[in-house]
């Protein structure tokens, strides 16, 4: 069941961060003026990867959470969880990228 769970959020996020003005940097969600919101408010209109992580996982306990994040850090090849933000907020990021790492993440959820 974890293991599921864990690849479920891991489609779930790319999914809503993948589509256009889908995806933000600088807050964990944006609302459709580009002002930070909170990535649980209903006025969210994007997110980041954490924010979408943190979004989806919510009902989950810490366990799931923790899964999650470790498998991004592992797919990115950094060293803790910290480095995602800086990976999601860097001047050139590209939104395919961060889908991309989300797909990287889900396929190792699958082994």
């Amino acid at each position: 069941m974890k293991k599921e769970t864990v690849h479920r959020i891991l489609i779930d996020a790319r999914e809503l961060i993948e589509g256009e003005g889908k995806w933000c940097q600088g807050a964990y969600a944006k609302n459709g003026q580009g002002w930070p919101v909170s990535e649980f408010s209903p006025n969210a209109c994007s997110w980041c990867l954490l924010g979408a992580i943190l979004k989806l996982s919510v009902c989950e306990n810490r366990e799931i959470t923790h899964e999650v994040v470790s498998l991004l850090v592992k797919a990115l090849k950094v060293t803790h969880s910290g480095e995602l933000v800086s990976y999601n907020d860097s001047p050139n990021r590209k939104q395919k990228e961060v889908v991309s790492l989300l797909r990287k993440a889900a396929k190792l959820a699958e082994l």
